[in-house]
Parts: C-alpha cells; sequence; structure tokens
C-alpha cells in the first residue's frame, strides 16, 4: 500500500512493488496519509488487494467503525480463522511471548510450540506444576516464569470460554463489533502488559 502527492511517481512505484512481488494497492495522495499512521485501520495488518481497497473506500465514505484500528483483523480472524480452540489459544500465547523479543520467538517457536502440547488448551489447563517448572528450565522455550504461567492460565480461561459457548467462534460472533470483544478478551486473558514483560 502507497500514496503520493506526485502523480507521475505513482505508476512507477506501483510497477517497482509488482517487481518485488507484491500488489500494489494507491491510498490516494499526502492527505490520505492518516490511512497508515501508527495505530490506523491499515497499519502492520496483512491484507490482500480487494481487503485493502474495501477498507479504504468504507473509510473514505465515512465509515467510522472501518476506521477503527481494530475492526480489521477482528473482522478478519472472525470470519475466516479456524474454529479451533488450540489456533486460539496459540495465537494469544504468541502475543505473550513476543513481547519485546518477537525475532528470539520467531526462531524458538517450534520448540515452544512442542513445549505446550500444540497449545490443546485442555493439555496446557491440565498441566502440573512439576510439567511448567520442566518447561521454565527447557532450552527450547523463553524461559520467563510470567510467560509461561500466563499461557497456562489463558488455556484454562480458553476452556472457560468452551463451556460457555461452545466454539471460540460463536464467542467471537456474541459481540457486536472488535471494541466488546477486545474488551471482554482483555478481562478474560493475560497478555503483554499483564506479564511483567513490557508491552501492553
Amino acid at each position: 500500500m502507497f500514496l503520493s502527492g506526485d502523480q507521475e511517481a505513482k505508476p512507477v512505484v506501483a510497477q517497482l512493488i509488482r517487481d518485488a512481488g507484491f500488489d500494489p494497492v494507491d491510498l490516494g495522495g499526502i492527505d490520505d496519509s492518516q490511512l497508515q499512521d501508527p495505530g490506523s485501520a491499515l497499519w502492520t495488518y496483512t491484507l490482500i488487494h480487494d481487503e485493502a481497497t474495501a477498507l479504504v473506500a468504507r473509510i473514505k465514505s465515512g465509515d467510522t467503525a472501518a476506521a477503527t484500528p481494530l475492526t480489521a483483523p477482528f473482522e478478519k480472524f472472525r470470519d475466516h480463522a479456524p474454529d479451533d480452540a488450540a489456533f486460539f489459544l496459540e495465537h494469544l500465547s504468541r502475543a505473550v511471548f513476543e513481547a519485546g523479543i518477537w525475532q528470539v520467538v520467531q526462531d524458538k517457536w517450534d520448540g515452544i510450540w512442542e513445549a505446550f502440547h500444540g497449545f490443546d488448551p485442555a493439555q496446557v489447563a491440565a498441566m502440573t506444576s512439576a510439567e511448567i517448572a520442566a518447561v521454565e528450565n527447557d532450552p527450547r522455550v523463553i524461559r520467563n516464569k510470567a510467560k509461561i504461567q500466563a499461557t497456562v492460565e489463558n488455556a484454562r480461561e480458553v476452556l472457560a470460554v468452551l463451556d460457555s459457548y461452545g466454539s471460540i467462534r460463536a464467542y467471537f460472533a456474541s459481540f457486536p463489533d472488535a471494541h466488546a470483544a477486545s474488551a471482554d478478551m482483555r478481562r478474560r486473558f493475560k497478555f503483554l502488559g499483564d506479564t511483567g514483560c513490557g508491552g501492553s
């Protein structure tokens, strides 16, 4: 996604983006730069061409919900993510582990995944004190007690969600919008700022 006030430069930039193997999306001119400001609806989110252009059109039409940073990823996750509790717990846990050390987590993720039983919520929630201690000493894992404990507690909360709603998809479908979902998730689950590891 790019923007420019120079109409002659736009086709050149678009071709450079194609040459790099991506699909260019023209967001407009300099006055549209807020579309990519940190925290905006298009900032850092992975969108295919049609999703990006549709979201830009909604924002420019005055759709305030579309301009909310959480809207696009929430709708994409709610509508397209597999209805899989392990998938959900894995993504929650990755957010916890990545606080301030994204590349380290990337390099260790396979080991973390194995240590936490493929993020099967029932198996993680049932981990004993001895198993948790073993993970805390496992060189494949980022050995941060707060992050490890948050993962186990989040698994227990995922089971509570499944008990109440029947599925992860039903849980997300119960909210009118991304803000309501975000508020409930922050109430239920431990995230970056709750682990004493930086981030929020």
